[in-house]
Parts: C-alpha cells; structure tokens; sequence
C-alpha cells in the first residue's frame, strides 16, 4: 500500500520540478530586484546628507572662564590647572593667593585642585572679595574678605529627602513586572537586592 502512494508522489514532484525551479528562480529575482531598489534609494537619500568632521577644542589646556552678572566669574578646570594658574587666568596676583595659604587650615583644599571643577571668584576693581571651591557634592569652601583679612570656611549645602511609595503586583518576573508599573532601573536593581537571597 505504501509502494502505490509513493508512486504517484514521485511522478507529480518530476512532473513540477520544472514549476517548482521556475517559481524559485522568480523568487530569487524579486528578492534580488528589492534590494537593488532599496539600495538604490538608500544610497540616493545618503548622497544629500552632508557629514560634518568634530570641531577641535583648541582651548584644552586653558580653563574654561564664564562671566556671569553682578561680577562672578566662574571657572570650569581642566586637567592639570592649579590654583596659581587660575589665579593668572582671572587677573589675580600670586601675591594674593600666598596670603589666602598662609596659615590657612584649608590649604590642603586649595591645592588639590581636581577636574571639572567649578570654582567662583566675585572680584571688585581687581580685589578678590568672595571665592567658593565645591569640595564634595554636600560641602564647599569660601573665602571672603573682611576687614583687610580673608576667612575661608568650609560649609556644608542643605539636604532635602523625601518618601515615595510605589505599588505593583508582581506577575511573572520582577523586573518585567516592574517595567510595566515604569519603576526606574535604579530602584529595580535594589529591589532585586534586597530580595535576592
């Protein structure tokens, strides 16, 4: 029985061997003849866009210098920069800035300069009155003229906390669970910690 039902099977594939090439080989056309096509476009709508090079900062070397209202000047250090070159950047003597280290309990502050830093001089008529150095993310130093003297102090800024609650139920994994109810990465990470072990 198996002998006479694969009979007629081979006859009909040899009899559509013919058919079956032709409709791959149009296949293979079509396929080809799109990807030309798109291509083509691809190639066209590339050939309008221009390309730009970077621009090269020439200016590596020097700190960055914002004027800012009401005599501010704040400069953004780059690598290498130190207080005495800042100094000589905004038009204050080296003099000055022996006086400001001179039994200063914050000298080591002012001579660990680091980069990226973002370091405020409100100078009047070429006289240094206030310089802020942030120190950490919570403290920074002032140094502020008074009475013919400079005082410098290391303050601390203000923190705010505040609670927030979010809800979810937990269908599936935890992550994908908190993708849906938009929990920030940061907090999925921690919640896996906590619940890890």
């Amino acid at each position: 029985m198996d002998k006479r039902l694969n009979v007629p099977v081979k006859k009909n594939v040899k009899r559509y061997k013919p058919l079956i090439t032709l409709t791959v080989l149009i296949s293979l056309l079509l396929a080809y003849g799109l990807v030309q096509i798109y291509s083509n476009q691809h190639q066209s709508h590339l050939a309008h866009k221009r390309l730009s090079l970077p621009k090269i900062n020439t200016n590596q070397d020097k700190p960055k210098l914002v004027t800012e209202n009401i005599g501010w000047t704040t400069v953004i250090t780059r690598s290498g920069d130190s207080l005495a070159s800042l100094f000589k950047q905004v038009g204050l003597s080296s003099q000055l800035l022996q006086t400001l280290l001179l039994n200063n309990k914050h000298a080591k502050i002012l001579s660990n300069i680091k980069t990226n830093q973002r370091i405020r001089f409100l100078i009047e008529k070429n006289v240094l009155q206030k310089m802020i150095i942030p120190v950490s993310t919570t403290q920074f130093l002032v140094i502020y003229k008074k009475d013919n003297q400079y005082i410098s102090t290391l303050k601390s800024r203000k923190k705010s906390t505040h609670t927030d609650y979010l809800t979810a139920t937990v269908k599936g994994s935890l992550y994908a669970s908190a993708k849906r109810a938009n929990i920030p990465y940061k907090l999925i990470n921690q919640m896996t910690d906590i619940i890890n072990w």
